[in-house]
């Protein structure tokens, strides 16, 4: 999706047919709030990330995000990571409390990790292992990540076709509240119907995810 011509759109739906470069300056700022929130949503993102990153041996804190130690996108939420050990897939526990994950057994001993804390902190989140790695491992991590900021008016916006409904539409009821109007019943209408058909596709996706690391979780997995 060229990213001018889904501001313009948006535009269009709200009766403005001439999108001058204020307003498409508007639209891309408006545009990149709504990803960044449906981020933070934890549904209607479609970015789930399945990255390899190396351990090095005897560091169990990680910085994560541009210029961190693991330098990539900075997740919102570890879904699940694997140790990989010789092409044996090993599923690690992931914790989201902390009180919990500091609580539990023993922490710094030298070995395999088998659990993993995530802090996602800004602009670094920070990755925990129990274990400080023995060997230099490879992490399978599995993510929700935010969509990139979309930096210029043009840049190419990659997302699934189902999802462009619902950004035109949504995106418009954003603009037509930043130009001081009501959007029309029938834009309204079909932002909610189709947002929230991501959520339910989404959703679906997540509990897909939750049954197949229950079942890994009860042996390694070799692939």
């Amino acid at each position: 999706m060229d990213t001018s011509e889904v501001i313009k759109t948006a535009f269009r739906l709200n009766g403005v047919r001439t999108v001058d470069d204020e307003n498409l300056a508007l639209g891309l700022n408006l545009l990149n709030v709504m990803l960044s929130s449906w981020g933070i949503e934890g549904l209607s993102i479609p970015c789930f990330a399945k990255e390899e990153l190396s351990l090095t041996v005897g560091k169990g804190v990680y910085t994560i995000g541009i210029d961190g130690e693991f330098n990539t996108q900075r997740p919102n939420r570890i879904t699940d990571a694997y140790i990989n050990h010789d092409n044996y897939f090993h599923p690690l526990l992931v914790h989201n409390n902390a009180q919990e994950y500091f609580e539990q057994g023993s922490r710094n001993v030298s070995g395999k990790p088998s659990e993993i804390f995530y802090v996602p902190s800004y602009p670094l989140g920070v990755i925990y292992f129990n274990n400080l790695p023995d060997i230099a491992y490879i992490l399978e991590l599995h993510s929700e990540k935010n969509f990139e900021n979309l930096q210029t008016i043009g840049s190419t916006l990659i997302v699934p076709p189902e999802y462009h409904e619902a950004i035109l539409y949504n995106l418009a009821v954003r603009v037509s509240i930043a130009l001081d109007n009501q959007p029309s019943q029938y834009v309204a209408n079909v932002a909610n119907l189709a947002k929230g058909n991501l959520e339910n596709k989404n959703a679906k996706y997540v509990m897909d995810r939750i049954s197949k690391i229950d079942n890994a979780l009860l042996y390694g997995v070799k692939r």
